[in-house]
């Protein structure tokens, strides 16, 4: 049986992948770019290792997962299953994947899928020619029609310039002047132009789905409740989307995209309904495993088991679009810390827009303890929940 070498061990949601696995009795491997990464420490590791973050040095880490690749492939016979939770690991091994593949196995589409995937103007090029509703964006010579407050984004989450990473989050801006600077800014980092995008509020969701050759095995909604910062970033509580008009059509819209890219793997898209017309908008897609599995595990999804199947060349049972129980949430409690500290201190020119009161915030806070479960924390499990405590210190 091959081992699954999970990446990114560092993030919760490869830490769902090795206890979902591990409790398949499927031997996981797991590499970080930290010591104190708290997937490393699951009982679920047959062994872990530390590799050189591809944010810092590509080639070297490429270097490293080889020959971690073919230790593993001496020892069982097989090409080990490599799970990466991030774009930049998974980038990175996609661009070398020509030397790769005779040692490991990864599962994905062609790398023109993957580029126009982590890419958010073809993406919205792809959408516009299925007919797929998306944000707003503003090239440079329509400035002039900007209203604030605008988004700017970097076109891809991350670039490698001159040997260095560059990421970046959405910034707001309020003025021209601001813009423009933000623009430049994020253009003399990047070297591409970054996005400028209307202001939308609304709620967003997340269709996750496993995909063979651009059909689904199992489709996944989850609704984001709160995000690390009221701004956005990623969900840190979240929970099972009930079945309504504008979730269905999100599905709809996922799966054009998928079979359009003949994806194989695993994938999430994200939508946003528009709080003033109720329309569904597509923000942008994630070609790889996402920040909110754990929420889909919890409601018995087992996205990790399929790709693994997928991996080994095995039919995937599918499973029904909507028959996963509703109202699971689950939280990541450090993440949601972040969040009410945001709340209760932050200044922030959003305030009135984004921002609930401190005493709301007070109370959505705590009633959480009552009504999610951890993303992290898990009783048969525990020396995770206490790593990723101690890995923050030592970042810091």
């Amino acid at each position: 049986m091959a081992t699954a070498l999970v990446l990114d061990g560092h993030l919760k949601s490869a830490l769902s992948c090795v206890r979902s696995l591990g409790q398949s009795k499927i031997s996981v491997v797991c590499g970080a770019e930290r010591p104190y990464a708290m997937s490393l420490y699951s009982k679920y590791v047959a062994e872990q290792f530390v590799y050189v973050s591809p944010k810092v040095n590509q080639e070297k880490f490429v270097a490293e997962i080889l020959a971690q690749a073919k230790k593993l492939q001496v020892e069982d016979g097989e090409k080990p299953i490599v799970f990466c939770f991030s774009d930049a690991t998974l980038l990175t091994l996609v661009r070398d994947l020509q030397v790769l593949k005779e040692y490991i196995v990864i599962s994905l589409p062609a790398l023109e899928s993957v580029e126009i995937a982590s890419d958010k103007v073809q993406t919205y090029e792809l959408a516009k020619s299925l007919s797929i509703p998306t944000i707003t964006t503003y090239q440079e010579y329509e400035f002039e029609l900007v209203t604030y407050p605008a988004v700017v984004k970097n076109r891809h989450s991350i670039v490698w310039k001159q040997g260095k990473s560059q990421s970046g989050s959405a910034t707001f801006v309020f003025s021209k002047d601001e813009l423009l600077v933000q623009f430049k800014k994020i253009k003399k980092e990047t070297g591409e132009d970054p996005l400028v995008q209307q202001f939308i509020q609304g709620e967003e969701y997340g269709v996750e789905m496993v995909c063979c050759e651009g059909e689904p095995c199992a489709i996944f909604v989850h609704k984001r409740i709160r995000s690390l910062s009221p701004q956005g970033g990623a969900a840190v509580v979240k929970e099972t989307a009930l079945e309504t008009e504008e979730v269905a059509l999100m599905r709809m819209y996922a799966q054009k995209l998928a079979h359009t890219l003949k994806w194989h793997g695993p994938i999430m898209i994200e939508f946003k309904i528009d709080s003033e017309t109720g329309e569904v908008l597509l923000m942008e897609i994630n070609g790889r495993f996402w920040g909110s599995l754990p929420l889909a595990v919890r409601a018995g999804v087992n996205f990790p088991m399929m790709v693994y199947q997928l991996g080994g060349g095995h039919t995937v049972k599918k499973m029904s679009e909507t028959s996963f129980p509703p109202y699971v949430r689950t939280r990541h409690f450090l993440g949601d810390c972040r969040w009410f500290l945001s709340v209760f201190f932050k200044k922030d020119w959003l305030r009135p827009i984004l921002y609930p009161s401190r005493i709301r915030a007070l109370w959505d806070f705590k009633k959480e303890v009552f009504i999610s479960r951890g993303d992290v924390f898990l009783w048969g499990d525990l020396k995770p929940s206490i790593m990723e405590y101690i890995d923050i210190v030592s970042k810091r």
